[in-house]
């Protein structure tokens, strides 16, 4: 079983940052972003590490950044959460559904 869940950490992994970069591409868009701002944005792309995206600015910058780079990684693992939420209930409704097999003493 932690096979199995090791296996859904590491190929998630790839979703959750494709909807984060999606999302900070999405944010990119936002007019009266600063750039020092939208160069940490562009930092953090394809990482889990905000600190490293946000190590070179200071100041409200800083907290802009944050509060983006943050909320679009949240997102990316909020979606891939669901999803093995989803996975586990269809699991759990499999095997709730499927017939035993039944010994027969005969």
């Amino acid at each position: 079983m932690a096979s199995v869940a090791n296996l859904l950490a590491v190929g998630s992994a790839p979703v959750a940052l494709a909807i984060h970069d999606h999302d900070l591409d999405r944010q990119l868009q936002t007019a009266g972003l600063s750039e020092s701002v939208r160069q940490a944005i562009e930092i953090a792309r394809g990482a889990f590490v905000v600190e490293l995206a946000l190590s070179g600015i200071q100041g409200s910058d800083r907290q802009v950044a944050g509060t983006i780079v943050k909320g679009s990684l949240a997102e990316g693992i909020q979606f891939v959460m669901l999803i093995a939420a989803g996975l586990a209930l269809a699991g759990a409704a499999a095997g709730a559904v499927i017939p035993r097999s039944r010994e027969h003493n005969d």
